[in-house]
């Protein structure tokens, strides 16, 4: 039943949610800095400085920069058709890693379903900002995956491949910092304390730090140590975020989010989870604890702020196994209790209530990532019209973001699409509002990025937007 479940949900999200979201996306918020950024600068630049955001991961840079070549600013379905890609065979690899770590194979694709129409970080999939966070998620799944199959026959050349994989992990974005550390627990879950002994676990260790190392020395020399787009990590995080975050996190994934309209299927699909997570607990709490741990170490890069989103994409996979483990334990009882028919029509019935509700909640959220993209790809023509005439616009009206989480536009957006640094944009924006199908304003606030003075030569425009409810 769970590969019958994975490979509906798959087929149902390819045709259903993935290749709508294909066809209607258009560049969003900092995707004009993530395009443009490998576009402009030689593989020498894109290794050797941040690129414009502050930040050292210059794989991901390198491999848009391949990208570029193929789609430029001409086709933005492009770039996320590859997001999307690798967004499934992450969920691919999963099923793999939960077998070496001794599950069966139910647990395993039952985890996949979840990871693959998981609602709280779906922004990872329909953003192409989030490509950071789905390329570091593959390398450390390829790693955790080459290293655990390594332990029982290691080859000297193991550890070369072992190394490189890391060291694409750490440059391709920060979170993959803890990767030595979820390796060396997830070893002794595998080979027990006693498997410490190893010392094909502790080698391991070893070329995985070796690799931070050389990583640390290179972020050291082009943009610090422990530097990122938001500042020094140690300057933005205190104690209180260690203690507090992690559990506020689990809040953003396990109870959030709640779709509008859909009261009595979230109350069912609340209390499936209630009896999911009891049965992880009761059944299997050592391993429950476990990979609770491996979920707080996995998200402590992230503790800046509440994680959520795009920064719980790859500490969601232990949350995942936990569910899928809660699943199995849950259906087994049912089995056990029930006999014949109508066990499996409860188990099913059961199945149905989990899984349409994540499907029709991340189709939800579709819509709202497509109404976004709509009105960024109308807001550029607009203003196409008149950036041939004056460099300096100030815009109102200019769609900033929707409450529901999407991100539209900002002003430096147009100097990047445009690639003239010579334009000059301030605006005040709008932060919008899904509302049972239509957009309406929320909140107007001048854009935070509205950072060049006013000019006598500043033309004003307002846009106007077509699915804008006045």
């Amino acid at each position: 039943m769970p590969f019958i479940i994975y490979s509906l949900l798959l087929f149902l999200v390819i045709f259903n949610i993935y290749i709508p979201h294909i066809k209607d996306y258009f560049f969003l918020f900092d995707d004009y800095v993530s395009v443009y950024a490998p576009l402009s600068n030689s593989i020498k630049t894109i290794f050797t400085t941040s690129n414009y955001t502050g930040n050292y991961r210059p794989l991901v840079a390198f491999l848009m920069k391949i990208e570029t070549n193929i789609w430029h600013f001409d086709n933005p379905h492009g770039y996320i058709l590859v997001s999307i890609m690798l967004h499934v065979l992450n969920s691919i690899l999963l099923i793999y890693l939960v077998k070496e770590l001794k599950f069966k194979n139910n647990e395993g694709l039952l985890a996949a379903s979840i990871f693959l129409v998981s609602p709280w970080s779906s922004e990872t999939y329909f953003w192409l900002s989030c490509r950071f966070d789905i390329t570091a998620t593959l390398f450390i799944m390829l790693t955790l995956l080459y290293s655990l199959r390594a332990l029982s026959k290691i080859r000297i050349y193991d550890y070369f491949i072992i190394f490189i994989l890391s060291f694409f992990a750490y440059i391709s974005k920060e979170i993959a910092v803890t990767l030595p550390f979820i390796f060396i627990i997830l070893g002794i879950r595998v080979k027990g304390i006693r498997g410490l002994k190893n010392s094909s676990i502790l080698k391991i260790f070893t070329f995985q730090v070796l690799s931070l190392l050389v990583c640390f020395v290179l972020r050291n020399k082009y943009v610090g140590i422990f530097m990122g787009g938001y500042g020094n990590y140690f300057d933005i995080v205190n104690i209180s975020n260690f203690i507090f975050y992690p559990v506020l996190s689990l809040n953003n994934y396990i109870l959030e989010p709640f779709a509008p309209n859909y009261y009595v299927p979230h109350l069912l699909f609340l209390f499936s989870l209630f009896l999911i997570i009891y049965h992880a607990l009761f059944k299997n709490f050592t391993t429950t604890l476990f990979f609770m741990t491996m979920y707080f170490v996995a998200i402590l890069t992230t503790l800046y702020t509440v994680p959520n989103g795009r920064l719980i994409y790859f500490p969601s996979i232990f949350i995942c196994i936990i569910l899928a483990v809660g699943m199995v334990n849950w259906f087994n009882k049912i089995l056990e209790d029930i006999s014949g028919k109508k066990a499996y029509c409860i188990i099913i019935i059961f199945c149905i209530i989990i899984f349409s509700y994540m499907y029709n909640y991340i189709n939800y959220q579709r819509k709202i990532w497509s109404e976004a993209s709509l009105l960024a790809k109308e807001s550029i023509i607009q203003v196409s019209e008149y950036i041939k005439d004056s460099k300096k616009l100030y815009i109102s009206n200019m769609p900033i973001r929707f409450v529901e989480g999407p991100y539209i536009l900002k002003s430096n957006a147009f100097r990047f699409y445009y690639q003239d640094p010579k334009i000059s944009v301030r605006s005040d924006g709008m932060i919008l509002k899904y509302d049972k199908g239509n957009i309406v304003i929320a909140q107007r606030q001048k854009d935070t990025f509205s950072q060049d003075a006013a000019d006598k030569d500043e033309r004003s425009i307002t846009l106007q937007l077509s699915s804008l409810v006045n």
